[in-house]
């Protein structure tokens, strides 16, 4: 598992920023001491691909889904951490010890698993950058974006997802989503 120093070391070795949790945004938040640590010391990335976007409460506590969205109490465990390019929350789950999620705002809040920590989510979005860049190195700067992800590139992807956290492998998780949309681009 992957170390907040060294996940902030590799992020930011190219000067991609990362967004740094105040330790006030997670004192009523009920997930593991590890992850928050995580949150305060190295934190998530400002943007990330694919089309995902992280950020801290300027004060307070991290919200609720159901506090920012004003729907069913239902969803007060879920805290917002950031939102993916359709505008749905990422959350960190509570009531699954911190997995992180996010929840389809066209889908009724359909809940979708990204990862089952703050660090494997960390670690996943390190190996999702390499695939997005090496894809863009061997078949040019748009590759990435029109699916023109090279299969060796897919499967070890897949490996990596396994690897990393398992829980995320499985069918109708977010991770396993992305690259079907690869896979029916194959040339």
């Amino acid at each position: 598992m992957i170390t907040p120093d060294t996940f902030r070391e590799n992020w930011c070795n190219d000067e991609d920023s990362l967004v740094v949790f105040a330790p006030e945004s997670l004192v009523d938040v009920k997930i593991p001491d590890s992850s928050k640590t995580f949150l305060m010391s190295a934190g998530l990335p400002e943007s990330a691909s694919p089309f995902l976007d992280f950020f801290a409460p300027t004060g307070g506590t991290l919200e609720t889904v159901s506090r920012m969205w004003q729907i069913s109490s239902e969803f007060d465990r879920y805290r917002v951490i950031g939102s993916n390019g359709s505008g749905d929350p990422i959350c960190i789950d509570e009531s699954c010890n911190g997995q992180i999620v996010y929840l389809n705002h066209d889908n009724d809040f359909c809940r979708i698993l990204l990862n089952s920590s703050v660090s494997q989510l960390a670690e996943m979005l390190l190996s999702f950058r390499h695939l997005v860049r090496e894809t863009q190195a061997r078949n040019g700067e748009d590759a990435y974006l029109d699916g023109n992800v090279p299969i060796d590139l897919q499967e070890w992807f897949l490996t990596e997802i396994d690897r990393i956290d398992p829980l995320a492998g499985k069918p109708g998780c977010f991770w396993i989503d992305e690259m079907k949309h690869f896979q029916e681009n194959e040339i």
